[in-house]
C-alpha cells in the first residue's frame, strides 16, 4: 500500500519537529549563584562532594565476558563545574 503525498509529508516532518522539543531540555544556561555554589561546593572534596556525584555515577558489576567497563558517568553541566573546580 503505497504512501500518499499528505502521509508521505506528515511521516516526514513528525520526527522534525519533536527534535527541538527534546534537544531543548539540554540548553539550559546555568545562573551566576549557580556556579558560583558549584566552585565552592568542589573546592571542599569531602563527604559533600561525593555525596552531590551519586547521582550522576552508576557502578556496573563484572560481567562473565567482554570488557569490564566499571562505571558510567553522566556529568550535567552543573556537575561538570563542581568537577573542574576540584
Amino acid at each position: 500500500m503505497p504512501f500518499s503525498r499528505s502521509r508521505w509529508f506528515s511521516f516526514l516532518l513528525a520526527p522534525t519537529l519533536l527534535i527541538p522539543l527534546s534537544s531543548s531540555a539540554y540548553d539550559v544556561e546555568l545562573s551566576d549563584t549557580a556556579v558560583r555554589n558549584a566552585y565552592f561546593l568542589g573546592q571542599h572534596r569531602d563527604e559533600q562532594t561525593r555525596t552531590f556525584f551519586e547521582p550522576y555515577i552508576r557502578h556496573l558489576p563484572l560481567p562473565k565476558t567482554g570488557p569490564y567497563i566499571s562505571e558510567i558517568r553522566l556529568l550535567t553541566p552543573l556537575a561538570q563545574v563542581v568537577e573542574v573546580s576540584q
